[in-house]
């Protein structure tokens, strides 16, 4: 699934997206029925649509609601932590190999994430610690009874 970048944070001076409905904090998520994930989506949309009325699909406060009007700038201003001018992560791939150069991780997260791997990891140290007592015994009976 990917991610929306859509949320709505302010309004440019005599905004008509403020006009017609939109408030901050709202999420689009269509625009006459077609998804929409980016800003540069949404522009190009609005730029060639020839529908005189179109219906934008927003969530707002967990329901799904919709706003009609007609297909002009909106004048809205968008989260910038999501907007297109953000850096994405790179993603370089030759011969199936895959190397991601950049990811954002909100600190929490990766705090979670690490604590995850150290509690699965603590039954994989355990193992190889009696692992390696029992070859070591093995080898300690070995070498005695030479």
């Amino acid at each position: 699934m990917a991610i929306r970048e859509l949320e709505v944070v302010g309004f440019t001076e005599n905004s008509y997206g403020k006009t017609i409905g939109f408030i901050e904090e709202d999420l689009i998520l269509s625009f006459n029925g077609e998804e929409l994930y980016t800003v540069d989506e949404l522009r190009e949309r609005i730029k060639t649509n020839t529908a005189s009325k179109v219906i934008y699909t927003v969530l707002r406060n967990n329901q799904v609601i919709t706003i009609s009007g007609e297909s002009i700038p909106l004048g809205i201003r968008f989260n910038p932590q999501t907007s297109s001018n953000q850096s994405k992560p790179s993603i370089s791939v030759s011969n199936s190999e895959v190397a991601v150069i950049d990811i954002k991780m909100p600190f929490g997260s990766m705090v979670v994430f690490m604590v995850k791997w150290a509690i699965a990891a603590i039954p994989a140290f355990i193992i190889l610690f009696f692992l390696f007592t029992f070859f070591m015994g093995l080898l300690g009976s070995f070498i005695a009874s030479q």
